[in-house]
């Protein structure tokens, strides 16, 4: 028995339990009754756009991301989950525009920071990904975070900025070696997967 669409408590209890049982259709009608009894809140189509991901239904989930937005243009949880969507969709350009709205209301966010490098270099842009990838690595200096910056300083021709990168690593890890061959060996504009790095 479905809840009275006029009680919100009903609904968000029952919107809970559609979730833990990943009913994502479920979810989907119940945020859709949420939706018409609560038009301003960004958050139900926040969590519409999520559970329609989920459905894999992407141009919906983009459409409810859309809607958040328009309520609340600095909804950071919207702003990165519709450059996310559009980074998984390979949407290259869209998702460097997402991501940067979303760097400007959390520019603390390195890993978003990164994600903008790496969109910005196969966008063939890499000066602009060099400042974002110097940016991250100002906040976090983890190996993915030098890897991203020796690569922007490959792909700008800064061979000795790419290597004083790399110095960083350590050089008895194989998979740092894997890394550090694929970067000094691919030349500009070759993209290494950094998913094997530790």
């Amino acid at each position: 028995m479905s809840p009275h669409p006029r009680d919100p408590g009903a609904l968000q209890q029952a919107l809970n339990q559609a979730l833990g049982a990943q009913d994502w259709q479920t979810a989907e009608t119940l945020l859709a009754d949420m939706a018409a009894l609560i038009p301003d809140n960004p958050s139900v189509f926040y969590n519409r756009a999520l559970v329609r991901r989920r459905m894999g239904a992407v141009e919906n989930a983009l459409g409810d991301l859309g809607q958040a937005l328009s309520l609340d243009p600095t909804h950071r949880n919207a702003l990165f989950e519709r450059a996310s969507l559009e980074l998984e969709q390979g949407w290259w350009e869209r998702a460097a525009e997402s991501f940067t709205a979303y760097l400007t209301a959390m520019p603390e966010d390195s890993d978003a920071r990164l994600n903008l490098a790496n969109l910005l270099l196969r966008l063939n842009r890499p000066q602009e990904a060099l400042a974002e990838a110097d940016k991250a690595h100002e906040a976090d200096m983890s190996v993915l975070t030098i890897l991203a910056l020796a690569e922007c300083r490959r792909d700008c021709g800064d061979v000795d900025g790419m290597e004083a990168a790399l110095a960083t690593l350590p050089d008895d890890d194989p998979a740092f070696a894997a890394a550090k061959l694929s970067l000094r060996t691919q030349g500009a504009q070759g993209r290494i997967s950094l998913s094997a790095c530790p």
